[in-house]
């Protein structure tokens, strides 16, 4: 029987392809019907009716997404114009996303605004562009000094459905310590659709 299964196999080759193809169909099928019953569990455990996402380290308020770093706690999501969300490490480390809509200011100085108002207490000395959420954005690094402690910061603007964002990091240490934290907000930041 075994060699009647290779002969027919090589006699018609196009069979053997359609079978494992139908095979590999079979297997993802399984694979996902899997997967769809513990997402659906999963789903049915949640009843929350607080907006924000109850998954560990992700912010989810229904207008912007984003996963944050391990150990780090809301600590400001007051859904007060310009501020979003304060998300810190402790009192002298921490994450700000805030949400200005732009009317009919135009963006370009509205991050000069924000830029010479940076440079009232401190010194930029990085300026450049990066991607957010799939669109160029303007950041800068700088030191400031608002009282008796020296603070880096790293701005980050970009526009999206005529509403500025800023995400705003602000360290005790220098950004290079913080290279990690800083990429898992930047890299996974999202702007939800018709927000």
């Amino acid at each position: 029987m075994k060699k009647d299964i290779f002969r027919t196999l090589k006699e018609r080759p196009l069979l053997s392809i359609i079978s494992v193809v139908i095979l590999i169909i079979i297997i993802i099928s399984l694979a996902l019907w899997v997967a769809g019953d513990n997402s659906t569990l999963n789903n049915t455990n949640n009843s929350s009716t607080n907006p924000t996402s109850t998954v560990e380290n992700v912010y989810n308020d229904g207008n912007i997404s984003f996963e944050y770093p391990e150990g780090w706690n809301i600590t400001n999501s007051t859904g007060q114009a310009p501020l979003i969300v304060t998300i810190s490490e402790n009192e002298n480390n921490s994450l700000s996303v805030f949400k200005e809509e732009l009317g009919t200011t135009n963006f370009t100085y509205r991050v000069a605004a924000w830029r010479a108002n940076i440079l009232q207490n401190g010194m930029i000395y990085y300026e450049g562009d990066l991607t957010i959420d799939n669109i160029t954005a303007y950041e800068l690094e700088a030191n400031y000094k608002p009282e008796d402690k020296v603070f880096t910061t790293r701005g980050i603007a970009f526009q999206k459905n005529n509403t500025a964002y800023f995400v705003i990091f602000v360290f005790d240490q220098p950004l290079l310590d913080y290279k990690d934290e800083m990429d898992t907000v930047i890299n996974s930041f999202h702007v939800i659709e018709g927000s």
